[in-house]
């Protein structure tokens, strides 16, 4: 009876606490966790970040708006960093210009495009020719058509 009790005492004690083997398994599966974890935020931190940086979305957005804006519009001239349109039917004048780092119908403030450092455009024939530098250091070049040079 004493040896039962004595077994059950040793017994319980070792059931209330963890052994060192439990522990360092513990602690090797706590750290495979936390380095996947660690792991797979840079791999999304570095994804997000070329994904940010690539603006030739937005470059392509600005393109086809600007192309349908200017199928409403005579394009007048372009001059000190201006494209100037002429509405066909009211004879109103607005142009293009870049203002605060942004690329922007005048009068108003109808953004085409943001972050813009330098913008460029000059006739060559039937089309104009567009340079945008964006803040992020990106450059972009691209054409659109527009009728014979005024």
């Amino acid at each position: 009876m004493r040896r039962i009790r004595w077994l059950e005492k040793i017994h319980s004690s070792h059931d209330a606490a963890f052994t060192l083997v439990e522990l360092l398994l513990g602690l090797l599966i706590f750290s495979m966790i936390m380095q996947t974890i660690s792991m797979s935020l840079r791999t999304y931190q570095s994804i997000e970040g070329r994904i940010l940086e690539d603006r030739s979305q937005d470059w392509h957005l600005f393109l086809n708006l600007l192309e349908a804006e200017l199928e409403h519009y005579t394009v007048e001239g372009i001059e000190g960093g201006r494209v100037y349109l002429k509405e066909p039917q009211s004879g109103k004048v607005s142009w293009i210009e870049l203002n605060r780092g942004r690329l922007v119908k005048r009068p108003g403030w109808q953004t085409y495009l943001m972050e813009v450092d330098t913008w460029s455009a000059q006739w060559q024939g039937e089309f104009i020719y567009l340079e945008v530098s964006l803040a992020n250091g990106q450059t972009y070049q691209g054409h659109i058509r527009v009728g014979g040079n005024p």
